[in-house]
C-alpha cells in the first residue's frame, strides 16, 4: 500500500516562506543603513512621523481651548477635518506643476516644503483664533504632504525592483516608529509646559530634519554592498 507523505512538505512550506520575508526585510535594512539616499530619506521619515503624531494627538484640545473663547461649536471640528483631506488631495495635485519651479528637482522641492511646514507648525503652537488656527493649520499639512510624491519616487528609483515592496514597509515602519516616540516624550513635554511647548519643539525639528534634503543625490543608483 502506497502513502502520501506529503504533509510534511506542506508544513514547510509557511516556514520557508517566513525565513525568505525575513531574509529580505534584512537585506532591505543593510541596504537602506548603507544606502545615501535611502537613509536620509529614513531619517526625515521619522521625523515626519513624529510630527504627524503631534499634530494629530494635540489639534483637538488645543482648538477646544480656542472654542471656549468663541461662540463656535464642536461643527468647527468637522469642517477643519473635511478641510484637511481637501487639502490633502490638493496638495498631491499641485506637487506635478509645483515641481516645474523648482526645475524638476525633488529635494529642493522637499527641503523648502518640509522646513517652511515647520516654520508654519511654529506659528500654529501660538495661534489663539480659529481663523488663524485654520489658516495656519491647513497650509501646514499642505506643506507637509506636497512632497510626499517627490519622496516616494526618490524611495523608488533607489531601490531594486525585488525590493521595492519591503522599502515601503520599512518606510511605513518609520513613520509609526517616530509616532510611538512622539506620542511617549511629546505627551510628557505637553503635560508639563503646554501643547505650544510641544508644536514648537516638533516643529524646529521638522524644519532641521529637512536639510537631511540637501543632501540626497538625485542620481539614480543602487548600492547592494
Amino acid at each position: 500500500m502506497l502513502i502520501d507523505d506529503r504533509r510534511p512538505q506542506w508544513n514547510t512550506q509557511p516556514k520557508q516562506a517566513r525565513e525568505n520575508a525575513f531574509r529580505l526585510c534584512t537585506q532591505a535594512l543593510k541596504v537602506c543603513w548603507k544606502h545615501d539616499v535611502l537613509s536620509r530619506l529614513m531619517q526625515a521619515t521619522v521625523v515626519f512621523g513624529m510630527v504627524l503624531s503631534s499634530v494629530e494627538n494635540y489639534w483637538k484640545p488645543y482648538l477646544a481651548d480656542i472654542l471656549r473663547e468663541t461662540s463656535s461649536g464642536v461643527i468647527a471640528f468637522g469642517v477643519i477635518s473635511a478641510l484637511y483631506f481637501i487639502m490633502s488631495a490638493v496638495s498631491s495635485l499641485i506637487s506635478v506643476p509645483l515641481l516645474r519651479v523648482f526645475s524638476g528637482s525633488h529635494k529642493t522641492l522637499m527641503f523648502t516644503t518640509r522646513a517652511l511646514a515647520g516654520v508654519c507648525f511654529i506659528f500654529l503652537a501660538y495661534t489663539a483664533h480659529l481663523l488663524s488656527f485654520t489658516l495656519c493649520y491647513l497650509l501646514f499639512f499642505f506643506l507637509l504632504t506636497v512632497g510626499n510624491n517627490s519622496e516616494s519616487v526618490l524611495l523608488h528609483e533607489n531601490t531594486e525592483e525585488k525590493m521595492r515592496s519591503t522599502m515601503l514597509s520599512i518606510s511605513s515602519f518609520m513613520v509609526t516608529c517616530g509616532g510611538v516616540f512622539a506620542s511617549l516624550v511629546f505627551g510628557v513635554i505637553a503635560e508639563r509646559f503646554g501643547i505650544s511647548a510641544s508644536w514648537t519643539i516638533s516643529g524646529a525639528l521638522l524644519v532641521f530634519s529637512s536639510v537631511v534634503f540637501i543632501f540626497v543625490s538625485e542620481k539614480r543608483y543602487f548600492k547592494t554592498t
